[in-house]
This record gives structure tokens, sequence and C-alpha cells, in this order.
């Protein structure tokens, strides 16, 4: 399966002042469950779109990496930090790697 979305960012933390902000919401009966994704509740015969957010967002600076790609429906391996790239600073939101259908364990950093 093809990322719909831009995926592969380096993020721009300051490592003497790391900063990001948070946002908290309350863990809910499907905690892994995006707000959006269609899915069945327990004794539910249709699946409806999950009203709820996932459990934390974190949101950090970050700078698009056109160069890591992917490595088959996989992404290729984590380039080193510090990474090197001419795009612009952007924000980007992370969520719990379960509560994701793309999965990124580690990024690199700029």
């Amino acid at each position: 399966m093809v990322p719909r979305h831009f995926w592969n960012y380096a993020l721009s933390i300051d490592r003497s002042n790391p900063q990001c902000e948070m946002s908290f919401h309350k863990i809910s009966s499907m905690p892994f469950a995006q707000k959006g994704e269609p899915v069945r509740a327990p004794g539910s015969t249709e699946y409806l779109p999950w009203p709820e957010d996932v459990p934390i967002i974190l949101r950090v600076k970050a700078r698009l990496v056109p160069e890591w790609g992917m490595n088959g429906a996989n992404a290729a391996p984590v380039p080193a930090s510090p990474v090197s790239t001419s795009q612009p600073e952007t924000v980007v939101e992370l969520i719990p790697y379960g509560c994701s259908r793309l999965r990124i364990a580690e990024f690199p950093t700029v």
C-alpha cells in the first residue's frame, strides 16, 4: 500500500531546548481508533465513523526529507542524523504508534 500523505520528515528539534505542543483526550472504549475511521462497536452489526480522537497528539516542527523513500511496502532505512534538507519547516502531528496505519518508530533530525 502506498502512503497517501507525506510521512518522510526529519524532526527539527533544538536538543538543548526540545519543545512540542501536546493535546490530551480521554481514552475511549476503542483507544486505537482514529477519528473518522469506520469501526464496529461491540454488539453492533454496522460500521460507523469513530467520533473521538486518539488519546494524545504531539505537534512538533519538522522538515520533509524527499530523499527518504520507500523500500517496497516499507520505509527505507532511517537516514543518519543530522539530515540535510532545504524543505521549509512545518508542524507535523505525531500520534501513538498503535493508533496509526503508517507506523514510524524512529525519526531522523535536522
